[in-house]
């Protein structure tokens, strides 16, 4: 097994005791944050009630369900935008409190998330590969392991997109949510 090192703010070091487990040769290990853009959403103050309306949905946890998201409960105006953090679609949310941590979902339109939310916009990897691998027990089990709080668990941005993933080559990625694709559809029928 070879070392395994990363470059930070032009320090390079040995990372060999994070490696959760062995990848093939042409994957490498990747903190979330670097493979796109990382954000926690934020609530637009309700004492302006200019900043609700129905432009753009606006997501909390409740609205993500079994990987996929209500847009119809809530919605903030054009105004309420500005103020509110906003993702383009093929964004992954994931909830990061609580007894819902790690519960996620991509949304196919752009939409403003609250607090309780985080958020990657993946960059030049497939959103479905970087969404299958936040929802394995690895990833999630990472994440409840880096989050803080005694009674009410809460990962914060920043741990959040430190958390390490295996990222195979592109073709890869695809090939591989396809297959995954074609195993669900096999399970659906049964």
């Amino acid at each position: 097994m070879s070392s395994h090192y990363e470059k930070l703010d032009g320090i390079e070091r040995c990372i060999d005791d994070e490696i959760p487990f062995e990848i093939p040769d042409n994957w490498i290990w990747c903190r979330l944050n670097m493979i796109g853009i990382t954000q926690t959403g934020n609530t637009p103050s309700k004492t302006h009630s200019e900043y609700m309306g129905d432009e753009i949905p606006f997501i909390t946890p409740g609205d993500i369900q079994d990987g996929h998201i209500t847009y119809n409960n809530q919605a903030l105006s054009t105004q309420g935008k500005t103020v509110a953090r906003v993702c383009s679609d093929g964004s992954i949310l994931q909830v990061c409190i609580g007894g819902s941590i790690g519960k996620s979902a991509i949304t196919d339109r752009e939409i403003c998330f609250n607090q309780q939310i985080n958020v990657i916009s993946p960059i030049i990897v497939c959103s479905e590969y970087i969404y299958a691998i936040m929802q394995s027990p690895y990833f999630i089990t990472s994440m409840k392991e880096q989050a803080g709080g005694t009674a009410t668990p809460i990962i914060n941005r920043g741990l959040w997109g430190s958390l390490l993933i295996p990222v195979s080559p592109l073709s890869e990625q695809y090939r591989i949510v396809e297959k995954q694709r074609e195993l669900f559809d096999k399970i659906t029928l049964i």
